[in-house]
């Protein structure tokens, strides 16, 4: 049979993933270490943005819904998402609204790119394109 491998035990005697058997950190755990801070990193640059995005595509359905009972112009429309972005911090301009109204319906779409920094000077373009449709009542 072949030889068992000795396992480091901390202090309450299970086994550490963090040192070898010399008491050192072993090199699995300096990796594993690393690929768990690379995960919070990407998290905290990347969850933020779209916790934004979900929030303004909520906006563009709120407007579709106000704009089919109310009868908004198109541009008091695009100038209320242009403030609701600008207070998410999302580069959104009027230029990137898109609105139509078909046959007793209003369709709502935005084309726009958020840059999200990563270290090392990588910059990720993010594309998104959220559209709302609806009827216009009156």
């Amino acid at each position: 049979m072949g030889e068992r491998r000795r396992v480091a035990q901390h202090a309450g005697g299970e086994p550490s993933v963090w040192r070898d058997p010399s008491g050192k950190a072993s090199i699995r755990g300096i990796l594993a270490l690393a690929v768990i801070v690379g995960m919070v990193y990407f998290g905290m640059q990347v969850l933020p943005v779209q916790a934004s995005t979900f929030r303004f595509a909520d906006a563009i359905r709120d407007q579709v819904m106000l704009a089919g009972g109310r009868r908004y112009s198109d541009e008091t429309i695009r100038r209320n998402l242009v403030n609701v972005a600008a207070n998410l911090g999302l580069p959104i301009q009027s230029g990137d609204i898109r609105i139509r109204r078909p046959a007793r319906d209003i369709v709502i779409e935005v084309n726009y790119t958020v840059p999200v920094e990563f270290i090392g000077g990588f910059t990720y373009q993010w594309n998104f394109s959220p559209k709302s449709e609806g009827p216009v009542i009156f």
